[in-house]
């Protein structure tokens, strides 16, 4: 007879209590735990479980195989041809199902690294990030913000693992989940002729100065095809990397801008554009031809299932 080892002794640890004679998986720790000790009884005392239970284990794994697994020897008895040739393969499945279900416990670890263009990173980034932490706090995150070209460069090339973007790419190998959707607004200094209103037309501003992001952050891009529909050809005084900057701008009277709604200072005023759509998308980028790692999926599947939500609350409506 065979002594057991601590680690061998743990394997055996697994349900055997669901019936059916397609489940074989159940019957392995008895069928293992004769192996190594030799006896039926000893099996039995090994698993914590009554000796008939054990017993009835081995012969139903035999008949599910159509062979006989073991037979008598002596005092004990001893594995068939058969089952010498199944052990290994029995015992390799116990492992990896017990090494499943240390890694299904274990707490999730690892960094993600996360792009997102700028103004993503003063209300919903956070807020994700703050939640999934609450939940896996030995997780970190690199974090990348810029444009969107910027953040999509860093999709492409590996180096960020997700991506927070507006407006969603168009590529084939980047798949995303969707957000929510940000309504853009126009700027005014609050004392502007139109600070009074609550909207505004895109042809009341068609002579104004207009303070805009630079070229390659996809809020220009959207403002400009907005201003496009709208026939209008503007006026640019400054261009910025910054919507907060572009505000201050606007603060100062040195323009007008069109901007995400957010809680702007009391020296400006938010006014809701009539007559057309002014929204723009907010979506979760990722590569749709390579795996995520565990951690890195973790968080998409969180951003997929709660960032609604918690957009709306932050600051999308």
């Amino acid at each position: 007879m065979r002594p057991m080892d601590s680690q061998q002794a743990f394997i055996y640890i697994l349900d055997m209590s669901r019936e059916g004679a397609d489940r074989i998986l159940s019957l392995l720790p008895a069928f293992v735990a004769l192996a190594d000790t030799g006896q039926v009884t000893a099996a039995a005392a090994a698993l914590g479980l009554p000796q008939p239970t054990v017993t009835r284990a081995l012969q139903r794994a035999g008949t599910i195989l159509g062979v006989d697994l073991y037979e008598k020897y002596g005092r004990g008895v001893r594995l068939t041809p058969a089952g010498d040739a199944l052990l290994p393969f029995a015992r390799e499945a116990l492992r990896n199902v017990e090494a499943g279900m240390a890694a299904a416990s274990a707490p999730l670890r690892g960094r993600v690294a996360v792009a997102f263009q700028n103004v993503l990173g003063e209300d919903l980034v956070p807020a994700l990030i703050r939640t999934f932490r609450a939940d896996h706090p030995g997780v970190e995150f690199s974090l990348f913000q810029g444009s969107r070209s910027h953040c999509l460069k860093l999709l492409r090339s590996s180096r960020a693992e997700v991506a927070f973007l507006s407006p969603p790419p168009t590529e084939r190998n980047i798949a995303v989940a969707r957000i929510g959707i940000d309504e853009l607004v126009v700027v005014v200094p609050g004392t502007h002729r139109l600070a009074g209103r609550k909207w505004v037309r895109l042809s009341e501003i068609a002579n104004e100065s207009l303070v805009l992001m630079a070229m390659g952050f996809g809020l220009r891009t959207m403002v400009q095809e907005l201003l496009d529909d709208a026939g209008i050809k503007p006026t640019i005084s400054f261009e910025g990397q910054d919507i907060h900057t572009l505000v201050g701008l606007v603060a100062a009277g040195l323009g007008v801008t069109i901007v995400p709604r957010r809680d702007y200072p009391d020296n400006v005023k938010a006014l809701h554009i009539q007559g057309m759509r002014a929204e723009r998308e907010i979506v979760l980028a990722y590569a749709a031809d390579r795996a995520l790692g565990a951690t890195a999926e973790a968080f998409r599947s969180l951003v997929a299932a709660r960032a609604p939500g918690i957009a709306a609350r932050a600051f999308l409506r």
